[in-house]
């Protein structure tokens, strides 16, 4: 949770009675349980972006989906430039002509 949410929800009686709810039940948890909520919400996020990606290309394959979203995933992992730079390449070089462009 950020910073500006959590300011959000203290700012209530009602917010900050959540905050306590939501304390206490991952302090229930036991750490498998935990690992899994980590894999759901990581699911859940990539799904969102794939969502996205898709909303803003319409006409993307699926390959080209794939790729967009490869992309965004390198991008937001701030990867080693020179990694990404050889990932791009790849990708330029096994782009069908019509691929959509993402630069």
């Amino acid at each position: 949770m950020h910073d500006h949410e959590l300011e959000i929800a203290n700012s209530t009686a009602a917010g900050r009675e959540a905050l306590a709810l939501r304390l206490r039940i991952l302090q229930s948890l036991t750490p498998e349980q935990k690992l899994m909520k980590s894999f759901e919400l990581t699911e859940l996020t990539r799904q969102t972006m794939r969502a996205g990606i898709r909303r803003d290309h319409p006409d993307a394959t699926q390959p080209e989906l794939d790729w967009l979203c490869a992309d965004r995933l390198l991008q937001f992992q701030k990867l080693c430039p020179e990694i990404r730079q050889e990932v791009l390449r790849r990708r330029q070089a096994m782009r069908p002509q019509s691929a959509i462009a993402t630069e």
